[in-house]
């Protein structure tokens, strides 16, 4: 079964509102947990591979539920300390992740593989950027 044009964009916009429901955002901050971190982390990494593949393939579908998989992750991440550096800064830099992400999965509701690269650039940015500052 493919989901087309019209079809994908619907399913785009109810897995974000889902996800909003899901990973609504907490005042409460929990403190830094390593395996937690790196594991997500390494989901990151996977979703970046789906996404480069995706877009390479055609296959919209991929690339939406890799930019899903980042966004999800930014949002466990907002309700967590970092291991080091300022929180404040930790949850902006990931806000950014989190928007890039949602502008990756409209990318692939539209089949824009020019718009899905811009966003995971931004992703990739986001994470060279952290690393240095929040790496523990």
């Amino acid at each position: 079964m493919s989901i087309r044009g019209e079809d994908m964009r619907s399913v785009a916009l109810a897995t974000l509102m889902a996800l909003g429901g899901m990973f609504g955002f907490s005042s409460e901050v929990s403190p830094y947990d390593s395996a937690a971190t790196k594991e997500l982390m390494h989901s990151n990494v996977a979703a970046v591979d789906a996404v480069t593949k995706g877009v390479e393939a055609g296959d919209w579908i991929g690339v939406a539920n890799g930019f899903l998989q980042f966004a999800q992750n930014a949002q466990k991440a907002m309700q967590s300390a970092p291991p080091k550096g300022d929180p404040q800064e930790w949850a902006r830099l990931w806000e950014d992740v989190l928007f890039a992400a949602y502008r990756g999965v409209g990318a692939a509701g539209e089949k824009d593989a020019v718009k899905a690269k811009a966003a995971l650039d931004q992703i990739i940015a986001d994470r060279n950027a952290g690393h240095p500052k929040f790496k523990g």
